[in-house]
């Protein structure tokens, strides 16, 4: 039984975080495959494992630098934007003029609307 538990923090392109426990099962699903080769020693290795061992560290070696570049190539190319950011920056213009005509708009005691200049 472990006494501290890893915490896993996951960034998100929206700038928001999100912190998570290692579970068990994740850590003892990664063991074997690499305690086979740290008990067994690469010395003792036939050719076949030795092979296998390479071949699978340099895929993942391969596929961490394809994701990494494509994840600097997305950044670079905007698309880790929101969809449909457009929209919501729209929307939020719009309301923001709607809140400005608003308070600049006042109610005379005869229930006449006035239109009061903003000063620019």
């Amino acid at each position: 039984m472990r006494q501290s538990q890893q915490r896993k923090v996951i960034h998100f392109s929206s700038g928001e975080t999100m912190e998570e426990d290692d579970s068990e099962e994740e850590t003892e699903a990664e063991q074997p495959h690499r305690d086979i080769f740290n008990k067994a020693g690469m010395d003792n290795l036939s050719w076949r494992r030795y092979a296998w061992f390479w071949g699978t560290q340099v895929m993942i070696k391969s596929l961490q630098t394809c994701d990494f570049v494509g994840g600097k190539l997305a950044g670079l190319l905007g698309l880790t934007l929101a969809k449909y950011q457009y929209a919501i920056d729209e929307y939020q213009r719009q309301k923001e003029r709607e809140e400005t005509l608003l308070s600049h708009t006042e109610t005379s005691a005869y229930g006449t609307t006035l239109k009061t200049t903003s000063e620019e």
